[in-house]
């Protein structure tokens, strides 16, 4: 019971940790200048990961609750939405990481793009001035 207890006050503590690292994750965020598409990416990855993060909590708090309950069809209700919650971590992880990936490459494929502009640009000024001469 012991151990239990310990163990819902760390998932309570790590889930107020990542709460406020997140916050203030989000609070840097916004003094960055983006355009339209970044806010969004911004604002999504802040939900995901503060719902994550305070479901982490919830499940401490199930968990310090649920070693009180007797056996029976309500506790196992009970423990199967505890799992249930669980697995939507799972899945908001996966979200954030599908979303960051492909966030990340549109970013890298518009940097390649403008880079082969200013290059030909570059090489069409560098041919433009050796005409010159």
């Amino acid at each position: 019971m012991i151990v239990n207890t310990l163990f819902a006050l760390i998932l309570v503590i790590l889930s107020a940790v990542l709460m406020r690292s997140h916050w203030r994750s989000w609070l840097d965020n916004r003094e960055e200048e983006k355009d339209e598409r970044g806010w969004g990416f911004c604002w999504r990855q802040f939900r995901r990961r503060m719902q994550a993060s305070a479901m982490i909590g919830i499940i401490g708090g199930a968990i310090f609750v649920g070693q009180y309950l007797s056996i029976s069809v309500g506790a196992l209700v009970y423990w199967m939405i505890v799992v249930f919650l669980g697995l939507w971590i799972l899945l908001l992880g996966f979200a954030d990481l599908l979303s960051t990936r492909l966030y990340i490459a549109e970013l890298r494929r518009e940097q390649i793009i403008q880079h082969a502009r200013l290059r030909a640009e570059m090489r069409k000024r560098q041919g433009g001035e050796g005409n010159e001469e």
